[in-house]
């Protein structure tokens, strides 16, 4: 809710970026069949950077809890 937050005050329109989101995922995503066990999955670099930065920048400000609002900005952050 913190990031829907953030982008309503930045006039984003949130339905259409929900729907754009979905068909990205939907299009660049590749899906494991359901009953694959065996494979191993790993969240991707940028992913990971992502995460990193949003719980560094938290911590750096004295603050105990990752919001939306602090991924959203590491997302911004990432290249």
């Amino acid at each position: 809710e913190a990031a829907a937050t953030v982008l309503r005050a930045c006039g984003a329109n949130l339905d259409k970026l929900r729907r754009d989101l979905q068909e990205f995922i939907d299009s660049t995503t590749p899906l494991i069949p359901q009953h694959d066990d065996e494979r191993e999955t790993q969240p991707t670099l940028g992913f990971q950077r992502v995460l990193q930065r949003a719980v560094f920048h938290v911590q750096s400000s004295g603050k105990r809890e990752v919001t939306g609002a602090n991924v959203l900005v590491a997302i911004f952050s990432e290249q």
